[in-house]
């Protein structure tokens, strides 16, 4: 299963969101090595990448001043060329 995580609006401010996509992504490496993870971060602020551990996992860097263009657009072009299931 291939599966994308929009991890953009993480950013290293130790925030209790931030804080969670850090330790979401950390648990599922150590839950699951079987599937095919996608990140999309933000290309400006790739803190998270020192997070990705495991080859099953990849970032994918993206940088979009407007999180309306983003998320209406950019993020479903990204699940149908990533052919993503989840």
């Amino acid at each position: 299963m291939k599966i994308v995580i929009d991890a953009y609006q993480a950013s290293p401010a130790i925030s209790g969101s931030d804080r969670l996509a850090r330790n979401i992504l950390r648990e599922l490496q150590l839950m699951d090595q079987k599937n095919e993870f996608v990140v999309v971060t933000n290309s400006k602020v790739p803190f998270i990448s020192h997070e990705i551990r495991n080859k099953n996992f990849r970032l994918l860097p993206v940088h979009q001043k407007n999180r309306f263009i983003l998320l209406k657009f950019q993020i479903p072009l990204i699940l149908l060329r990533e052919k993503a299931d989840l």
